[in-house]
């Protein structure tokens, strides 16, 4: 057997209740409320373990100053380890205070490169309400627009045909980057800074790629504000 001793977070000073289960089972084994958290309530939770002699090879706990000392008095010779969930946390702790920082200088960076850019907002049409795709029990009925007869939609040999064109390419574009701008972290691993950065290169290298197939002034701006906000940071990154 290979048991886990673990309590709920205590609120306002009232009894902490605490479960002993059996890991590779699920079945709990003990439960009860603690009034203190020292060594004393710790080893009596434990004792009616010890005095049934069950093939126990394993206890994991996290490490509470009396718990420690109280698995060893009451099992001396049991491996003990503690949560590793807990421990990758306190090791990635620096990593994701210098992550976070990175994020934030990262993030001040790209908004003051092509923040204009990122805050332009797509043309709808006049008298749009503001509501996008609805579903659910009540969905919206689905419309194609029409587009009205002097403003009929521009065949492809006309003027505004490549201008709608990238329209449709570069600001769904400038919408990922400013959402890529919102991304949070989880450590100890993901970390936002990093994984910001990473996808903000791959946002400038595809509008590179588009560039190499025909130019587009907002797609330049985009680009070279990226790669503007970026470059500084390298070292930061790689580090």
């Amino acid at each position: 057997m290979i048991v886990a001793l673990d309590g709920l977070a205590p609120q306002g000073g009232e009894p902490q209740i605490w479960f002993i289960r059996e890991l590779s089972s699920g079945l709990p084994l003990r439960s009860g409320w603690l009034c203190q958290q020292d060594q004393p309530p710790f080893e009596a939770f434990l004792a009616p373990l010890k005095h049934l002699e069950w093939p126990i090879l394993a206890l994991l706990s996290d490490k509470q100053t009396g718990l420690v000392p109280a698995v060893a008095t009451v099992f001396p010779h049991l491996r003990h380890q503690c949560c590793q969930a807990h421990s990758l946390r306190n090791v990635a702790e620096p990593l994701a205070e210098a992550d976070a920082a990175f994020k934030s200088a990262l993030r001040q960076s790209v908004r003051q490169q092509v923040g204009d850019l990122l805050r332009q907002d797509s043309r709808t049409e006049s008298g749009h309400a503001g509501v996008l795709t609805v579903t659910g029990l009540l969905p919206s009925p689905f419309k194609t627009p029409k587009a009205p007869a002097a403003q009929s939609a521009p065949r492809s040999g006309s003027p505004r045909a490549p201008a709608l064109e990238a329209e449709a390419v570069v600001t769904p574009l400038a919408h990922h980057t400013r959402y890529l701008l919102t991304l949070k972290g989880r450590p100890p691993f993901r970390l936002a800074g990093l994984e910001t950065y990473a996808r903000l290169q791959n946002v400038a290298k595809f509008s590179l790629d588009l560039l190499a197939q025909r130019y587009e002034p907002r797609l330049a701006q985009l680009y070279q504000g990226l790669q503007s906000a970026l470059s500084p940071w390298v070292a930061t990154a790689q580090e």
